[in-house]
């Protein structure tokens, strides 16, 4: 039995492995949708298909778990199978160094955000914000008439900025540094979705600093994104 053990821990440590490898597990948000990636296999569901995201337990393990709309036609027997076994239809397989309550709390935001029967209520004054994103770059007007840019050839690197200001004031930020100069955008600005779109299509761009990013309630810099040196 000993060399099964030493076989078993084994295959253990090579999973282990191959998930702490770049792109093996992510889970990246779209305003279409979310794509949940383990062991380099990835999957993609739609808002739309979703009717919203709670907490479950798999025996002692926790999950973000989920049901599907009843349109929804695919995998009719595993749904119902996993529905008597822990009350949900799928689960989301990690929760990315978050809490799992607070990961199903920002599913379901941006679910409304993205899909929902009504606008979501603007921020203010986080509305007053204008972004406008081209071919060539990002403006961002600020209400005392100021407007920011960068370029998207001179951008050097995209931070989350959190403050410990909120609610009452703005306190999650984008910060896009230039060579010279930048924008700061606080999150809730009008046009910000187009913004985050174009952001994710970055080459490296880090979808799991600013999942974790939207969870902090203290004074933080997430790095997102750094334009990677040239090589000699």
């Amino acid at each position: 039995m000993g060399w099964m053990g030493i076989v078993f821990f084994g295959l253990c440590l090579s999973v282990s492995l191959i998930c702490m490898l770049p792109k093996a597990s992510y889970l990246l948000l779209t305003p279409d949708g979310f794509t949940m990636c383990s062991l380099f296999r990835s999957h993609t569901i739609r808002w739309e298909d979703v009717t919203g995201f709670g907490v479950g337990k798999v025996f002692t393990n926790k999950m973000v778990m989920f049901n599907f709309v009843d349109s929804y036609q695919r995998s009719p027997r595993l749904r119902s199978f996993n529905t008597e076994l822990v009350g949900f239809e799928a689960a989301i397989p990690d929760s990315y160094g978050l809490k799992h309550e607070d990961l199903a709390d920002l599913l379901n935001r941006y679910k409304a955000s993205s899909h929902g029967t009504q606008e979501p209520p603007q921020l203010m004054p986080e509305s007053l914000f204008i972004v406008e994103v081209s071919d060539t770059g990002v403006s961002c007007s600020r209400p005392d008439q100021r407007v920011e840019r960068v370029t998207w050839d001179d951008l050097q690197c995209v931070e989350v900025v959190n403050t410990d200001e909120g609610p009452f004031l703005p306190d999650v930020f984008w910060v896009l540094h230039g060579s010279d100069g930048g924008c700061v955008i606080p999150q809730g600005a009008t046009g910000e979705k187009q913004l985050l779109e174009r952001l994710q299509k970055l080459p490296g761009f880090d979808n799991e600093a600013v999942i974790k990013a939207m969870s902090v309630t203290t004074n933080k810099r997430s790095l997102c994104w750094r334009r990677p040196t040239a090589s000699v």
